[in-house]
């Protein structure tokens, strides 16, 4: 564990994305948005379960998942895209290239792998004010959400 860094922050990342489901302003690190998305994919094997208990799994045989986990998904995914669009914009990538994950096959591992660059100087151009636009949202640590 890094100096400084709080055991629940992990939850915290999850939380500010979230929170910030349609800002594209603004940069997420590497570590921010990696523990996110294991926050994720741990709400859906948690939903799969529950799918699979009650009932609900899978809705068809050729999709392996079941009606709680799709409905999060969907609700998930403008979260999902911005947040992989500001992981991008620290990696000093415009966001539209989150739009490659619509090329079938080589798309999306090809922005895994602009995901997993490390943060770059030049990403600071997405923090201009035109860029930041909008409220901004901190998360506290007391758990509520406060406009700056």
């Amino acid at each position: 564990m890094q100096p400084g860094v709080a055991q629940g922050d992990g939850m915290r990342y999850y939380i500010d994305v979230w929170a910030r489901s349609f800002q594209l302003a603004g940069r997420l690190g590497r570590k921010g948005y990696w523990v996110a998305f294991l926050w994720h994919m741990g709400a859906v094997a948690v939903l799969t379960i529950l799918d699979f208990a009650l009932g609900l799994f899978p809705v068809s045989p050729s999709f392996p998942l079941g009606l709680l986990a799709i409905l999060y998904l969907v609700a998930a995914t403008p979260a999902n895209w911005t947040s992989t669009a500001r992981r991008l914009h620290d990696a000093n990538f415009r966001g539209w290239w989150v739009l490659l994950c619509l090329i079938p096959y080589i798309g999306t591992p090809i922005v895994i792998v602009l995901c997993c660059l490390k943060s770059s100087p030049g990403g600071t151009r997405f923090d201009r004010e035109e860029f930041t636009a909008g409220p901004q949202y901190a998360v506290l640590k007391n758990g509520r959400l406060e406009q700056c």
